[in-house]
């Protein structure tokens, strides 16, 4: 019955747990992911992308629906940084799901998470939170780049590029190593300053 099952589910996942990493050994079962990821956290949400993308359908990806505070003339660059960012996270996700596949009797294949992209197909002003500083959200697709969830083009799949924004004007690539880090991005110690809040409220 549903409670035996899920002894044993249990007894498998720890025995599963005795790995020379200390890391839990990676479940091939995606309905216990997410394909769609609300991360409404303001001022910044930046904090919990990590645990976001790690909970995404490894083998179709999803949609990560991002809220932040954005200064408005910032916003086509944190679009992009918010990209580039989140697909060197699934990068670095994917790089641990092989540690922990290599360090464990699973069977599960460690590519997953490899080849994935994050497009953001739509951007909305939600409204003005400071003088020049707006609550937007993204809605942005974080997966492999031949998942059926993936975001089409004027009905046609996005460029090889893959990473990058569609608005109005087609797809922009997302340059992976020289992308302007915003202003109300957290610092090295995962803190977020309002000293940029202030800053560009001030220059009215």
């Amino acid at each position: 019955d549903r409670f035996d099952n899920n002894n044993n589910n249990n007894n498998n996942k720890s025995k599963s747990n005795n790995n020379n990493s200390g890391e839990y050994a990676v479940e091939n079962d995606d309905d216990e992911r997410f394909d769609r990821i609300s991360l409404g956290l303001l001022p910044s949400s930046e904090g919990g992308w990590p645990t976001a993308v790690s909970c995404l359908r490894r083998t179709t990806g999803g949609w990560l629906h991002v809220h932040a505070n954005v200064p408005t003339a910032e916003r086509t660059e944190w679009t992009h940084w918010l990209c580039r960012s989140l697909v060197r996270i699934a990068a670095v996700e994917r790089r641990r799901l092989r540690v922990v596949v290599a360090s464990s009797s699973s069977d599960e294949e460690d590519d997953d998470c490899s080849d994935w992209v994050a497009v953001c197909h739509h951007i909305e002003r939600v409204k003005s939170f400071a003088p020049k500083v707006d609550h937007v959200v993204a809605d942005v697709f974080v997966g492999p780049r031949n998942s059926p969830k993936m975001p089409l083009l004027d009905g046609k799949s996005c460029p090889a590029t893959t990473t990058g924004v569609i608005d109005s004007a087609g797809f922009t690539a997302t340059p992976l190593d020289d992308v302007f880090t915003p202003s109300c991005a957290l610092d090295e110690q995962g803190i977020l300053h309002q000293n940029w809040m202030r800053e560009n409220s001030s220059s009215i």
